[in-house]
């Protein structure tokens, strides 16, 4: 396994389904693919809200996603739930206020309505064994599923993306209620990555393009990053994302279990693989402004209309 990152500007189309290819080819994820198989795009749809305000994963992104695993004979599948009630009305709604109703119609992928959930044994996890999730994602399963994220500091972990982007796995109203379970900082953290190794995503996408900062996953600033993120690893992706925006990956709790759990590989986390990557963009961002709860404290230090000059 490995990561990569696609410099880029906008959210242009044919940009996007090239850097999403060759993150595909260079980490041979093609040849999982067979005819007709079901490929799942789970994608950060936490609200209804348009586009270009960063809230949600750019609807291009999944696009480019989905042009390129039906270009290989796949079937695309887009399945969310946001954070209220989950049913097919609502998800409907969601889809269409989202720009993803127009996309599908656009570009020929299917979007998951039917809003069925079961409930799942985790035999492995380590703080949470038992929870719902939407049929899609209950295993065993014979789909691949890519977990495609929008990168976000968050209000309660600091930090948002492939991993945090799989909590959208549990349907609608029953997420309050694994807050309700796990209301401090570090279970709730082990439960995400409990989940994560449930659901297993087959290739996790980061939409740091356009990201957010401060009180996010919905109340903070765009904030222009201009990168597109690619991993076999939900780990490791984010691993590339906190260092995208000058996060420490050892402060980000789900980044800490998983690193204790052995979930990241050690080569991965010694190699110069991250200061490789930032310097394919030629640029840093200093610091971003971390939600008000947040442990981690940046000041924020360039701004985005620098970082648009260099494109």
């Amino acid at each position: 396994m490995s990561a990569y990152v696609k410099r880029l500007a906008d959210y242009d189309i044919e940009r996007l389904t090239e850097a999403v290819d060759a993150m595909f080819t260079a980490s041979a994820f093609y040849g999982r693919i067979k005819p007709h198989m079901t490929v799942i795009l789970k994608p950060n749809l936490v609200m209804r809200s348009a586009p270009e305000e960063a809230i949600i994963t750019h609807p291009n992104v999944t696009a480019a996603a989905a042009i390129c695993l039906l270009r290989r004979g796949a079937d695309v599948l887009v399945a969310e739930s946001g954070g209220g009630p989950y049913n097919t009305s609502i998800m409907k709604g969601t889809f269409r206020a989202c720009g993803y109703t127009e996309a599908a119609e656009k570009y020929g992928f299917s979007l998951y309505t039917a809003c069925k959930s079961t409930a799942v044994q985790l035999p492995e996890g380590k703080r949470c064994n038992t929870l719902t999730v939407t049929e899609l994602f209950a295993r065993p399963r014979e789909t691949l599923v890519i977990d495609i994220a929008k990168l976000k500091t968050h209000g309660m972990m600091g930090y948002s993306g492939a991993v945090k982007n799989l909590f959208g796995v549990v349907p609608g109203l029953l997420k309050p209620e694994l807050h309700s379970r796990y209301p401090e900082k570090e279970p709730f953290a082990e439960m995400l990555v409990d989940l994560c190794e449930y659901v297993h995503p087959d290739f996790s996408i980061i939409d740091a393009i356009d990201a957010m900062e401060g009180d996010g996953p919905t109340g903070g600033q765009k904030r222009f990053v201009g990168a597109l993120v690619g991993s076999e690893s939900p780990y490791e992706a984010d691993m590339v994302g906190a260092k995208l925006i000058n996060m420490k990956p050892e402060e980000i709790l789900v980044l800490k279990n998983a690193q204790s759990a052995d979930f990241v590989r050690e080569s991965f986390r010694k190699s110069k693989c991250l200061v490789t990557i930032l310097r394919i963009l030629s640029y840093t961002i200093l610091s971003v402004h971390a939600p008000a709860a947040s442990i981690l404290r940046h000041a924020f230090r360039n701004s985005c209309s620098r970082l648009q000059r260099e494109f």
